[in-house]
């Protein structure tokens, strides 16, 4: 797996006792927990109140439906990722710039998740004039390099070669090698559309980044993590663990239309609970261990874009056309 080598320093903490079944339950102590924070920190950056139902609901969701309980079994250090970049946001809006910085480099300990969500960051951080931000996040990770440097100075070399080695070893994770496995040539060139549409769509949203303000900023964030699995950067399914963050915005967003919120609530975490679970347990490939199928990659993703694209007719479309 092609981490930095200054992920040791998250990870090295662990291996202090040589009992791996201790280390083990410490580890996957700390990433339920971190699965918890990140719910929570979820919620509150979505600047709704959630009636207490709605926060027991999803909490027991957010460990319970199929990337969360896929990650917390893996001990995927995405959950950590996806905590950091939650709570890097949080600082963000709370004007801590100088902590937001510094988290948000912690969050490149997983490349493939973290580089268009922090390209993202850093460019409206820019724009905004929150400097202390940028500066931060480059300072602390010209630390964590040197830090691996320091502790092997071909790492930089060495890693890179692993990123290249990635793809050949892993099973498909970007959506040409997904939808080749699938359906062969005509699948690959579905999935290079797929993957030159998404990046388009990022470029045309971060245009907007200089002249956001944060809620803009954070609906073009959440856009750019629900596209990243299409990029075509290779990764897994199992880090849409991330996209934990998008649902819970969306679970309270405007409402209009034909159901109610609370309706909306209880039928979005519904068909993504059962959704997800069965479309795993019906393609589920049987080997040593059981294999998730390539067409996970899709599903919730654009889940989220559809709804998002719902949300965006009633607020935006259907007022206009009523208008006249």
């Amino acid at each position: 797996m092609p981490y930095p080598l200054y992920a040791l320093l998250f990870l090295a903490p662990f291996s202090l006792t040589s009992d791996f079944s201790v280390a083990r339950g410490i580890w996957m102590m700390v990433v339920e927990l971190s699965t918890i924070g990140f719910a929570l920190i979820s919620t509150r950056l979505s600047g709704k109140n959630w009636k207490a139902w709605q926060l027991v609901v999803f909490l027991i969701f957010s460990v319970a439906w199929y990337f969360g309980l896929r990650a917390i079994i893996y001990g995927n250090v995405v959950i950590l990722v996806s905590l950091f970049f939650a709570a890097a946001l949080l600082c963000l809006n709370k004007d801590w710039d100088w902590a937001a910085g510094i988290i948000l480099a912690c969050a490149t300990m997983k490349p493939q998740v973290a580089m268009f969500p922090i390209a993202c960051v850093l460019i409206w951080a820019f724009f905004a004039r929150r400097y202390k931000a940028v500066l931060a996040f480059f300072a602390t990770l010209a630390f964590f390099v040197a830090v691996g440097l320091f502790l092997l100075p071909t790492w930089l070399a060495d890693d890179w070669r692993e990123v290249l080695r990635y793809p050949s070893y892993n099973p498909p994770g970007n959506p040409e090698s997904s939808l080749r496995a699938i359906f062969g040539t005509p699948g690959s060139w579905a999935g290079i559309a797929i993957s030159l549409g998404a990046l388009a769509l990022l470029l045309i949203l971060w245009t907007r980044l200089p002249k956001a303000k944060w809620e803009t900023f954070l609906g073009i964030f959440i856009i750019t993590l629900i596209l990243s699995p299409l990029s075509g950067l290779q990764t897994d399914a199992g880090n849409e663990y991330i996209l934990m963050l998008p649902v819970a915005l969306l679970l309270v967003s405007s409402q209009e239309g034909w159901i109610g919120p609370r309706s909306r609530f209880v039928l979005v975490l519904s068909i993504l609970f059962f959704g997800l679970w069965g479309l795993f347990l019906a393609t589920v490939q049987r080997s040593n261990q059981p294999v998730q199928h390539p067409i996970l990659l899709f599903p919730l993703p654009v889940f989220l874009l559809l709804i998002m694209g719902w949300d965006w007719i009633q607020k935006r479309v259907r007022p206009k056309i009523a208008a006249g």
